[in-house]
């Protein structure tokens, strides 16, 4: 018998921004690239960012696996999470540490120690 893969994403990574245009360029490449490559959805919600960040994300809006949410104003990081209604899943609270070896370790259960301090849900 051979399985196969359902269209439904097996993950959504949830990623809060609020002005990270200079974070951005760096970070969205790699992360994109290694959800694609293990069938994640990628959710980068612009939290009211002032600054470049819609205008970077504008470049991401038509690539598969990636769903961009904008907000007018800044609802705060709760506020960008219930953009959401999924089972509980690990979260990112900034581009800093949406890398691809962050969620690798998070994932496997030996996360940096930012991760230390947050509850987990699975």
């Amino acid at each position: 018998m051979v399985k196969t893969r359902s269209k439904e994403p097996l993950l959504t990574v949830v990623v809060p921004l609020y002005n990270e245009e200079l974070t951005l360029p760096g970070v969205l490449p790699p992360l994109i690239s290694y959800c694609r490559s293990h069938h994640w959805k990628l959710l980068l919600v612009n939290d009211g960012s002032t600054d470049g960040t819609r205008q970077i994300l504008s470049a991401y809006e038509n690539k598969s696996g990636v769903q961009i949410v904008h907000h007018k104003v800044n609802r705060g990081y709760g506020g960008a999470l219930k953009q959401v209604s999924l089972k509980p899943i690990p979260l990112i609270s900034s581009p800093l540490m949406a890398t691809a070896s962050t969620i690798r370790r998070i994932l496997k259960g030996s996360s940096p120690s930012p991760w230390r301090r947050m509850p987990t849900w699975w």
